[in-house]
């Protein structure tokens, strides 16, 4: 364990209220779906995303976010990817502000939509996508992004953050090779977005601006010297002229 850095113990988290309703909301919001569902509303019939073979229509990139899949696998995803919320939305606070989180799951979502839609007119996926959960995965990447160096004690085991951020994009690399649907490349396409955003227009740019700021104003105070004047020594009470 490194000595210096502060740790972030993730057993027994406490979220604000926003947090928490927003926890709330986004369970009870599937709660509602599966309900809906249920009751023989088509909400799969054209909210998921579908490739250009499939049924593709122009809103499905932004509505499926909307629905997250009424089967075991996505019941379990939903409650995996709340538990990562309930446990990362703290630890946010500490590491940026919420206009920063914002740009940064904006970019995500960016990146999960651009890399999946360019593959699919590609022709290189198939199948569909749905849910928020890929989303998620821009907090972990974030804080490896912005505290590589940080101690994160999960129960008993200190963990560097710099794994979450390398971490995931293993987990999305194993995705596409286990399959190569709109929804593999989703998790890919977020991870960039967030990394890529954070380099070139967040955070990590305006670092490295005031690390060339503060290289070129050390290279001006080089420049200077400081000369000694006054009178001569060996002058008989003279003082030495300059002429400018």
């Amino acid at each position: 364990m490194s000595r210096g850095n502060p740790q972030v113990q993730y057993a027994i988290p406490t979220p604000e209220p926003w947090q928490r309703n927003l926890l709330i909301a986004l369970f009870g919001a599937y709660v509602v779906e599966l309900v809906l569902h249920n009751l023989g509303i088509p909400l799969y019939r054209f909210l998921p995303w579908y490739n250009w073979s499939g049924n593709f229509e122009i809103w499905q990139p932004l509505t499926r976010y909307l629905v997250q899949g009424a089967d075991r696998g996505a019941v379990v995803q939903v409650l995996l990817s709340l538990f990562v919320l309930y446990f990362f939305l703290p630890a946010m606070d500490t590491i940026t502000d919420h206009a920063t989180l914002l740009r940064s799951i904006l970019a995500g979502a960016i990146g999960g939509t651009l890399v999946p839609f360019v593959l699919d007119l590609a022709g290189v996926v198939s199948g569909g996508v749905m849910g928020w959960s890929a989303l998620v995965m821009v907090l972990p990447v974030l804080f490896g992004i912005a505290r590589p160096d940080q101690d994160i004690l999960l129960l008993v085991f200190p963990i560097k953050a710099r794994w979450f951020l390398w971490g995931s994009l293993v987990i999305a690399l194993l995705f596409i090779l286990v399959d190569r649907s709109l929804g593999s490349f989703e998790h890919l396409g977020v991870w960039l977005g967030v990394f890529g955003w954070w380099h070139t227009l967040g955070p990590g740019r305006r670092r490295r601006d005031l690390r060339r700021q503060a290289s070129g104003i050390e290279r001006e105070l080089k420049r200077f010297q400081v000369l000694d004047g006054g009178r001569s020594q060996g002058g008989q009470g003279g003082s030495d002229d300059w002429i400018h």
